[in-house]
């Protein structure tokens, strides 16, 4: 049986399952001469089709077809292994293992000569190859290179050196990795100690160096104790030893600082802003407490400021009141009065002068009894007097036929009621909101025998329309030697009359 029966049918499994690559591959490494030509041919021509199927140059339908034919070859190729070669392949091998043969000798005495002459040759250059190959060691001046120098010459001149070196470098290399391992100020004094020559000498010189920096830097931010030194610490030290003590205290600095402000804040005074200002001098909110210091001491002054004001007008209105208990009379507290109508004592002085002339004077009371509405013709829908002015004033004059002296007016154009606001609506028969309006006045009743009073009144009324209506009217009280009783008169407009009933009534006599 042919020695590749086997493989050629698992060739022709592979391309029946359409698996034209792997055939190819095992019938490629079929030790089979007479087919090597064509079956590398014949990969060439596979690797193409893919290739030209991948970049789109074919379509899948002449793929497949070029595909079939490849796989028919592989089939034919695979056949022939079994059927060996034909009489003139057979020849054309032998005539091909002669040649090689033949080439295999004449190789092999040239190699004898070369080797022979590369023996001498070596003999007197391998010195000077051993010594180069040391010098670019040391030159590197690593393990590698030295581990380098001993495989390519196991023999050489410096093996014992460089043994002795790669066992140095490590054992510096162990140190070394210990040491930053530890990372600490004695690790790195004991590494510098212990290998003075050290490759990693100057770098450990360096970070003893920073970190003696460093630790004297934390020092003086504790001895410092400020929130400023520790930032500073943090800001070069970022990755420092002592840079979460760092962060901590300034996280509780920070709290106890926003407690105190809030404490500031709630205690809202001069002193509360001063003893956050005196603790933290340098705190978050510094800047906003003298702020508010400010502010509470120009408050403070203002109201310093406005209690003496209040207390000079208070001694003041103190020695206008002494001098008037010191006149004792109608004049002197008549001008205390006027100096202060509602003062401390205005009272008091009101009495007193009530007092002095309760013998010889008289009160009376003259009163706005009410305003009754009599007619509102109102060019509204609603045909209400809608009224947002009244305004009554009186002028009372007392009149002695025995002693002219005593003639006088008492009160001016007083005003009794006055009324200017918004409009309120009023209907026919009702009364306005306001009554029993009085003003009192003293008539000097033993002197005098005639009492003229003398009253005026306005009405307006604002009813949204482009024109206003209003009214206005003098009524004189009659019989000025017994004017006390009741009276009214009205006013008159063409869309509203009001009737105003007074009356004159004496208080206390």
């Amino acid at each position: 049986m042919n020695q590749f029966a086997e493989e050629v049918e698992r060739i022709k499994k592979l391309v029946s399952d359409g698996k034209s690559k792997e055939a190819l591959k095992v019938l490629s490494n079929l030790d089979v001469p007479f087919i090597k030509k064509e079956v590398i041919l014949l990969n060439s021509r596979y690797n193409k089709l893919m290739a030209e199927k991948m970049g789109g140059r074919l379509d899948n339908k002449e793929a497949n077809i070029d595909l079939a034919r490849i796989d028919d070859a592989i089939i034919n190729l695979a056949d022939r292994v079994l059927e060996g070669p034909t009489s003139k392949e057979s020849a054309q091998l032998l005539a091909q293992n002669k040649k090689v043969r033949n080439r295999l000798i004449g190789g092999l005495l040239l190699a004898i000569i070369f080797v022979m002459g590369l023996y001498f040759f070596n003999s007197t250059t391998l010195k000077k190859k051993d010594e180069k190959a040391w010098v670019l060691a040391n030159n590197q001046n690593s393990i590698a290179a030295f581990e380098t120098y001993l495989s390519d010459f196991p023999r050489g001149k410096y093996n014992d050196k460089a043994t002795t070196i790669i066992d140095q470098r490590k054992s510096d290399l162990n140190a070394w990795n210990n040491t930053i391992k530890e990372n600490t100020l004695s690790a790195y004094e004991a590494y510098l100690n212990s290998y003075p020559n050290g490759l990693y000498y100057q770098t450990a010189d360096s970070i003893l160096k920073y970190k003696n920096e460093e630790l004297n830097t934390w020092r003086a931010a504790q001895n410092s104790n400020t929130s400023d030194a520790y930032k500073a610490y943090i800001n070069v030290y970022p990755e420092g030893v002592f840079f979460n003590d760092a962060i901590t205290i300034l996280n509780e600095r920070e709290q106890k600082d926003k407690k105190a402000w809030d404490d500031a804040n709630k205690g809202n005074s001069i002193s509360a802003y001063q003893t956050y200002i005196r603790i933290y001098p340098n705190g978050i909110y510094i800047n906003e407490a003298q702020t508010k210091l400010e502010e509470k001491k120009k408050e403070a002054k203002e109201i310093e400021d406005r209690q003496r004001r209040e207390a000079e007008a208070r001694q003041k209105e103190l020695n206008a009141w002494q001098t008037a208990q010191y006149g004792n009379s109608i004049a002197s507290y008549s001008i205390y009065l006027k100096q202060y109508p509602k003062g401390v004592y205005s009272t008091t002085a009101q009495k007193a002068i009530a007092d002095k002339t309760a013998n010889t004077q008289r009160k009376v009371r003259l009163t706005m009894v009410r305003l009754v509405c009599e007619k509102s013709d109102d060019e509204g829908s609603n045909n209400n007097a809608d009224m947002n002015v009244f305004d009554f004033k009186f002028t009372a004059t007392q009149a002695c036929n025995k002693d002219a002296s005593k003639n006088k007016t008492i009160i001016n154009n007083a005003s009794i009621y006055y009324y200017n606001d918004k409009a309120i609506t009023i209907a026919e028969g009702e009364h306005w909101k306001d009554n029993n309006r009085y003003v009192d006045f003293i008539f000097d009743n033993e002197h005098c025998n005639e009492l003229h009073i003398n009253i005026t009144g306005y009405a307006n009324e604002d009813d949204g329309s482009s024109k206003d209506e209003n009214a206005s009217a003098s009524f004189n009280i009659p019989n000025p030697s017994q004017p006390y009783g009741s009276y009214s008169f009205k006013l008159t407009s063409n869309d509203f009359v009001f009737r105003c009933e007074f009356k004159l009534d004496k208080i206390g006599w």
